[in-house]
């Protein structure tokens, strides 16, 4: 499981809103001048990441918790933000070649590029629903003793 410590900021009975600090690997990494992460958070700074949770334990403003998302979870996002819009785009340019040609409508690369988009925007509608349905069932929230 990865966790990274958090405060509460507010909270009632049913929802917890938290903040946690950003860590990047940044500080003990030898690339930090010519990397691009280093540069973004050298620019656009740390913010805090802020969460809005179910309060499953009864957590209070000011208590420190542990926000965890376990390994699987984590890798199964990744998978789905990454790797699905690729195939959507790959699966749909391969449509567009093969199916516009046989309609008979030429052959025409154009086509192939439309089915690309197509299946990119109509998969990363689906990860953005995909997302929102289970926005809260991946953390898990405990107190930091």
């Amino acid at each position: 499981m990865i966790e990274q410590p958090a405060r509460v900021i507010a909270a009632d009975a049913d929802w917890v809103e938290i903040e946690a600090q950003r860590q990047t690997g940044c500080s003990g990494c030898s690339a930090q001048t010519g990397c691009g992460v280093s540069l973004l958070d050298r620019v656009l700074g740390r913010r805090p990441l802020r969460l809005r949770l179910p309060n499953a334990i009864n957590a209070q403003p000011g208590d420190k918790v542990l926000l965890g998302i376990a390994d699987d979870e984590l890798l199964k996002a990744a998978v789905i933000a990454y790797l699905l819009p690729l195939l959507g785009l790959l699966v749909g340019a391969m449509i567009g070649a093969w199916l516009f040609p046989r309609l008979g409508l030429g052959s025409n690369e154009l086509w192939s590029l439309a089915g690309g988009v197509l299946g990119f925007t109509l998969v990363l509608a689906w990860v953005a629903q995909h997302g929102r349905s289970r926005r809260y069932s991946t953390h898990r929230l405990r107190h930091d003793c």
